[in-house]
């Protein structure tokens, strides 16, 4: 007998040739295996389909053939995973955060997960996505075998839009009397919230966030006050009056 088993195989795999013989005094194997014992098995991996065929040889020049043919089919085509799209919309959302829609296509897609949040999610789909903060999110299509594909799309929340310093909400500043004889003085005061810095013109060296002054301007003067945030800034006056008497 001459056997192969299996005699289909998929090309790279193997196949194992067996034999018996009976009054031989030679066996030869083509497809250079050569000469082997009168009984016995090898391993072949054969790229195409192959006849293999076994000579045996007895005494007085008899001879004897057997054929098996092992038959190679080519292995099935890895269909790769593609990331066909994966989109956001909207993809920038206002301070606080929203919703957003994620939708997505895939090919050759066995299983499909986005992530975070999500997890396994359909091959083609969409999704209302609830977020507050800006977020990558990562989808990730897994084919035959290992083989994986990922793409990403992103949701940015923007910061906070700075709130513009303003006299009537981030100071409150007064002179106090508001009218002076000439040669007398008049106290500044102020205080502020939400200011990082704090100026005055007319000569007034203060810088505090919160104090006062003593100013003897000889003429009617208006002060000055500039505070700042380190974004926004605000020109606060106020303004002393001065008479001569008499």
């Amino acid at each position: 007998s001459f056997t192969a088993s299996p005699s289909t195989i998929t090309r790279g795999n193997a196949s194992t040739l067996t034999w018996q013989t009976k009054n031989a005094t030679r066996v030869v194997i083509d497809n250079a295996i050569g000469e082997v014992s009168a009984s016995g098995s090898t391993s072949v991996a054969p790229l195409a389909t192959t006849e293999f065929t076994l000579k045996v040889y007895g005494q007085n020049n008899q001879e004897a053939v057997c054929k098996t043919t092992v038959t190679v089919n080519e292995p099935p085509e890895v269909l790769v995973p593609e990331c066909t799209s994966f989109t956001a919309n909207p993809n920038t959302l206002p301070f606080g955060g929203g919703t957003s829609t994620l939708t997505w296509q895939t090919k050759n897609a066995n299983s499909v997960s986005i992530s975070p949040t999500f997890g396994s999610v359909e091959k083609n789909g969409s999704r209302i996505a609830s977020i507050a903060t800006t977020t990558i999110y990562t989808l990730t299509a897994s084919g035959t075998g290992t083989s994986t594909v990922s793409c990403t799309t992103k949701v940015e929340v923007l910061p906070p839009v700075p709130v513009a310093l303003t006299c009537a909400n981030n100071v409150s500043l007064s002179v106090s009397p508001t009218s002076v004889r000439r040669g007398d003085s008049a106290t500044l005061n102020w205080t502020t919230n939400g200011v990082t810095s704090v100026s005055f013109d007319q000569g007034v060296s203060a810088t505090g966030l919160n104090g006062s002054f003593s100013v003897s301007p000889n003429s009617r003067t208006t002060y000055t006050m500039t505070v700042s945030d380190g974004k926004t800034s605000a020109s606060c006056p106020v303004t002393l009056d001065v008479t001569t008497g008499g």
